[in-house]
């Protein structure tokens, strides 16, 4: 009975270590970044719920703050990163009110992504396991 128990609480642990070694490899930053920047050359995005007019609006604000987003981290330097992570947060507070979670996992973890390229490991798995 007792190697029934372990088993979960070794998987689980497992788990996350593949994860923290995953996120934290530089090759994985590097191709995260690509993914990034394929995401916001997709087509304008459009909310998984249907929203009333002023919900769509706010959702509109939400999306232009996620495309300055993307534009301050092609600068490259840490600034821009800060700054981006800014604006990612802005729309999150969006994502939350108009409670939209697949938009809410997609903008935690492209701030998760935004503090791995400044080396901040700590944010960056904070915002991770929130979008987990």
């Amino acid at each position: 009975m007792k190697k029934s128990k372990r088993l979960p609480s070794l998987a689980s642990r497992a788990a996350a270590l593949f994860f923290a070694l995953l996120l934290l490899s530089e090759s994985t930053a590097a191709s995260l970044g690509s993914h990034g920047v394929k995401i916001a050359q997709q087509p304008a995005p459009t909310p998984s719920v249907p929203l009333n007019a002023e919900q769509q609006k706010l959702y509109q604000q939400g999306v232009k703050l996620v495309g300055e987003a993307e534009e301050l981290k092609k600068k490259g330097t840490k600034e821009g990163y800060q700054q981006a992570i800014n604006k990612y947060q802005q729309a999150l507070k969006i994502v939350q009110e108009l409670r939209l979670l697949q938009d809410e996992f997609e903008i935690l973890f492209f701030i998760g992504t935004a503090y791995n390229y400044i080396d901040d490991r700590k944010n960056a798995l904070i915002y991770f396991n929130q979008a987990l």
